[in-house]
């Protein structure tokens, strides 16, 4: 599954661009200057620091005309598979931004299909999260019972050799 949702955002990134400092002009020096500094991280920094410099961009220039490609770039970025702090979630929150920004009908099917993916992966993890808290429970309490048969085991123990 994660390898359809890799296959997915590669494709989106490929028939999309990545981004990059190739966007329309405008006037604002600051968001020039942010989302010039978030494609330098893209380029020569971790997948973590690309994220947030973009997620950082869309949350403080949402009338830029640098939003939508920084809104693009967030939610690749934070599910790229070289993120060691792959954020799910948040992927997933800026896939529905970009989903509702107005793209065409065959980015829209991508779009979509990654974040019926993402959905998938948060509800495994989840189901996986509540799975693995069960198990450690069971063995919490099968240690216990261990323990109090440890100790009948002992008493009887005690009681032959006291005979």
């Amino acid at each position: 599954m994660n390898k359809q949702l890799i296959a997915i955002c590669t494709t989106m990134l490929v028939l999309t661009g990545c981004g990059g400092s190739t966007y329309l002009s405008n006037n604002d020096p600051d968001a020039k200057s942010a989302i010039q500094r978030a494609d330098s991280l893209a380029r020569v920094s971790t997948p973590q620091s690309a994220a947030a410099a973009y997620a950082d961009f869309a949350e403080q220039y949402p009338h830029s005309c640098y939003y939508k490609a920084a809104v693009r770039n967030a939610a690749f970025f934070h599910c790229d598979p070289l993120n060691t702090e792959l954020d799910e979630p948040a992927a997933l929150h800026w896939f529905q931004v970009y989903r509702d920004l107005g793209i065409s009908g065959n980015e829209r099917q991508e779009v979509d299909a990654c974040i019926g993916l993402l959905k998938r992966n948060i509800a495994l993890r989840s189901k996986m999260s509540k799975k693995a808290a069960d198990l450690e429970q069971q063995v919490k309490y099968a240690n216990e019972e261990i323990r109090k048969l440890k100790d009948v085991d002992v008493k009887i123990h005690e009681r032959k050799t006291k005979k």
